[in-house]
């Protein structure tokens, strides 16, 4: 379709018009930061058109976007001008660098075009509410954007990522059925292009040879995008009938039950795929029911799931994070943005860093801790640079950082009031050994593994010998262990002895405070090192390459454990958000480093070399299989067409229904409001205002309690207020109910007679002096789709 085509070609042209000015600024990154080029200039293109549309009334998109552009476009050519031999004599140095970068790019783009084209309807989970946010602001141009499900009010949600690709797809003029699932792939392409050049940045200065550094960055995209957790491999085993039932019965995955139906190469349940990110969980053995569900996530899954979350679209910003965090600890010289006595383009950058420390605020606000963690712990690294820089130094320019961030953003806080205020402290059920090892077995062994290699062979590192070192580390683990416990004490939610559970958990928790205590020694110890990674030439860059990579492990492992003992109270009551969230983060930080961990303790194997590539082979293909299965599937039960549209079945299965949705859109007045029977969440409910466009006084019940704890009362009232509407015979009741709302029209369909009977509706008093201005063609069920026309009520 010409829509995907307009799309890449519009993210290249934003990715070479920036570059200029980013590769002036990023000058001590080996790729000068053309990798993440096309999803900064995205985000400062639609951070001013936010700015603007913040303080201004029905902005014009194409004119303000352009003309932002094009004043873009002029600093980049005045920038090109002042530096051009530099920038044409590195683009001809490493043309073969911006090829591959944008190959690995197109490649993944169009694989997930390919993947999304297989099932491209949205019926699921939350893609309706994840539609109706995007829809919301492709059709209105200001900001906060108003809430399709909440008539009259904005939307109390963190918004901003939907912004992003809602302005860039709008401008472009593609339809938002059509922007949804190329969404979808552009993140992903995105994520890509942005981890293959973080990886290529860390080996090159890790002194790699180029045939090494695209064979470890091309690892990467892969385990990025279509590796699993363990799961599936008992997935595999289990089709293949080679799992005893007592087994299966003793691990507890839910779903996961003997196979009885014969040998199968893949399961033939439709939602197995869900199972591998539903792992840790804890059934009551009388009723069998969930006490502990939890989601674990990892790339694949939320891609292939298409869920246009802000967890999702926050992926690309987080990983274009890292890359300034890295940069952050290669610069020579951070005082700059602190004096004058310095070079500009440092500046420049602490102010790019500030605004991607924001946006990932906006875009989800769970990358909080997340993004708090990287920043400041960059400032913990025992740096080895040209220039003597205390810790409360680095410290100063990373509160700085993320003050600024806050600030850049501070028109989104000023109408967002967040549904979260409480600490939750993880009780008596909490995560199983096993659970955990199903989940990140695969990444805590290549850790372990590593870290062996640096401590085995210790003639090529430093000798352990440190008393107050080894305390030190481990004391976070004990400290942590104390404060719960003591919590745990004396709250009395723990039954049965304490000492024993505290025992228990720390079993479960293991391997990953194995992992976290070895790691953070490296950190601790500022012994200054004779090899890295198996390299025999040190230089200052490769010193600080290899403490970025143990910083991001360690917070990676700190992400799994912290959901151990503390979780953020949500709606929800429980951890399941916490765990969610926090996981997620961590497989991309363990997913982004871990061919490069392979890769050096393949070097400490060289006698072994034949084994150790059939174990990489044995491990690649298992944990490849969950998506080839998946991919598999979708291809068996795909009709053989391209179209993307996010309505394809939904016109063909819902025809009538769907054609109402177009007639509104193509003859009803932009913005006016228009009611239908609001229901319970991940339904069929709401879908009129959602797919088009216009708001309605009340959608998803429980998302609108989620987004707005503070406003139960409001909830239950508009939802009181729309029953009277459609069954009230007080014909003066329901004229000031729709005067009130500011309805302008009222819709009867197959949801509206589910939930209120048509004998009832049929009776209801608008249709007096409403006027029938649309009816199906045919019957649905024995009832027609009416549209009334009640702007008299209003008179």
């Amino acid at each position: 379709m010409l829509e995907v085509i307009y799309s890449l070609i519009f993210i290249e042209f934003l990715g070479i018009l920036f570059f200029p000015i980013i590769f002036t600024v990023f000058w001590k990154l080996p790729d000068r930061g053309y990798s993440f080029s096309k999803l900064l200039a995205l985000l400062i293109w639609v951070y001013i058109i936010w700015i603007l549309g913040s303080f201004t009334l029905n902005l014009n998109l194409v004119i303000t976007s352009s003309f932002i552009l094009t004043i873009l476009g002029i600093i980049s050519l005045i920038t090109l001008y002042c530096n051009y031999r530099y920038i044409l004599s590195f683009i001809k140095k490493e043309y073969s660098m911006f090829l591959i970068f944008d190959l690995s790019f197109v490649i993944i783009f169009f694989t997930w075009i390919f993947i999304r084209n297989l099932d491209p309807s949205i019926y699921h989970t939350e893609q309706i509410m994840d539609f109706t946010i995007l829809n919301s602001i492709m059709n209105y141009s200001y900001y906060p954007p108003q809430d399709l499900w909440f008539s009259g009010n904005p939307i109390n949600y963190y918004y901003y990522g939907y912004l992003i690709f809602g302005v860039f797809f709008d401008y472009l003029h593609i339809d938002s059925s059509l922007a949804y699932n190329i969404s979808v792939p552009l993140i992903a392409a995105l994520s890509s292009i942005i981890l293959f050049g973080l990886i290529w940045n860390i080996t090159y200065c890790l002194n790699f040879s180029k045939k090494t550094i695209f064979f470890i960055t091309t690892s990467t995209i892969i385990v990025f995008n279509f590796f699993s957790n363990l799961e599936p491999i008992l997935e595999f085993f289990n089709s293949i009938q080679i799992l005893p039932k007592e087994f299966l019965l003793w691990i507890a995955i839910d779903g996961l039950t003997y196979n009885s139906e014969g040998f199968t190469l893949f399961p033939n349940d439709h939602y197995w795929w869900w199972r591998a990110t539903r792992v840790i969980n804890t059934f009551d053995i009388v009723s069998n029911s969930s006490l502990d569900y939890t989601i674990t996530e990892f790339p694949f899954f939320s891609f292939a799931l298409a869920d246009l979350h802000p967890h999702l679209i926050s992926v690309p910003f987080y990983l274009m994070f890292l890359t300034l965090i890295f940069n952050f600890i290669l610069l020579k010289d951070y005082t700059s943005i602190l004096s004058n006595s310095k070079i500009v383009s440092n500046n420049i950058f602490f102010l790019i860093m500030s605004l991607t420390f924001g946006s990932l605020i906006v875009i989800n606000t769970w990358n909080i801790p997340s993004i708090l963690l990287l920043l400041f712990g960059s400032s913990l690294i025992p740096i080895n640079n040209y220039f003597t820089l205390n810790t409360f130094h680095r410290f100063k320019i990373s509160i700085l950082v993320s003050l600024l961030g806050i600030f850049f953003f501070s028109p989104f806080y000023m109408n967002y009031k967040t549904p979260v205020t409480e600490i939750g402290v993880v009780g008596e059920i909490s995560s199983r050994f096993i659970h955990i090892f199903t989940v990140w077995g695969l990444f805590i062994a290549i850790i372990l593994i590593f870290l062996a290699c640096i401590y085995i062979n210790k003639k090529h590192y430093f000798v352990i010998k440190t008393l107050p070192n080894i305390l030190l580390t481990i004391s976070p683990i004990i400290f942590i262990t104390i404060i719960w416990a003591f919590i745990i004490s004396s709250l009395e939610t723990i039954n049965g002895n304490l000492i024993l559970f505290i025992i228990n958990k720390n079993v479960a928790l293991l391997l990953l405070s194995i992992s976290f205590i070895f790691l953070l020694y490296l950190l601790i110890t500022k012994k200054q090192l004779s090899i890295t990674l198996y390299q025999k030439h040190l230089t200052t860059n490769s010193i600080n390459a290899f403490y970025f990579i143990i910083t991001i492990l360690v917070i990676g492992t700190l992400l799994i454990i912290i959901p151990e003992y503390i979780y953020i109270k949500d709606q929800f009551g429980n951890r399941m958000n916490t765990v969610f969230k926090f996981s997620f983060q961590s497989w991309m930080l363990f997913s982004t480093l871990t061919p490069l961990l392979i890769y050096s303790i393949g070097t400490y194997f060289k006698k072994y070399n034949v084994l150790f590539y059939i174990c990489i082979i044995v491990i690649t293909l298992l944990c490849v299989y969950y998506s080839f299965a998946f991919i598999n599937m979708q291809i068996n039960n795909w009709d053989k067409t391209f179209n993307l549209n996010v309505h394809k079945n939904f016109s063909v299965e819902n025809r009538l229904t769907h054609d109402s949705i177009g007639w509104i859109k193509n003859h009803l007045p932009k913005g006016s409001i228009v009611l239908e029977a609001p229901g319970d969440s991940y339904s069929n409910f709401s879908k009129i205002s959602s797919f088009s466009g216009h708001p309605t006084v009340l959608g998803w019940r429980g998302h609108q309690r989620q987004w707005r704890p503070f406003d139960l009362d409001e909830i239950f009232k508009r939802e009181k207020d729309v029953e009277n509407i459609y069954l009230s015979n007080n014909i003066d009741l329901v004229k000031e109910l729709i005067n009130q709302y500011e309805i302008k029209y009222i819709y009867i369909g197959v949801q509206e007679n589910i939930m209120y009977g048509k004998e009832n509706i049929s009776k209801n008093t608008f249709r007096s002096f409403g006027k029938r201005i649309y009816q199906s063609e045919q019957m649905i069920n024995g009832n027609y789709i009416f549209i009334y026309d009640v702007t008299l009520a209003n008179e």
